[in-house]
């Protein structure tokens, strides 16, 4: 974890070029450690627990919404998940 912190970052990966691309360079450049998805897994581990791993041990959560955001139930339950 670095100084900072931990910050997840939840979005639809059709935005991840976008926005979410320079928040997370941003709070990189900030001494952040900025997370989003389940980023390269090794084989075996499950995305949901991935994810789920990488919610639990941020400091914070950004969720970026979008018109899709609400199209798939993976993202609100994440969304549940940050909420806990």
């Amino acid at each position: 974890m670095a100084a900072g912190g931990v910050v997840f970052i939840c979005c639809c990966r059709e935005l991840r070029s976008g926005f979410p691309e320079h928040l997370c360079a941003g709070l990189r450049e900030a001494g952040l450690t900025a997370v989003m998805g389940g980023g390269d897994l090794p084989k075996g581990v499950n995305m949901r627990d991935a994810i789920r791993w990488a919610i639990e041990d941020s400091s914070f959560s950004v969720v970026i919404l979008s018109r899709e955001f609400a199209s798939s139930q993976f993202r609100l339950d994440k969304v549940v998940h940050i909420k806990e």
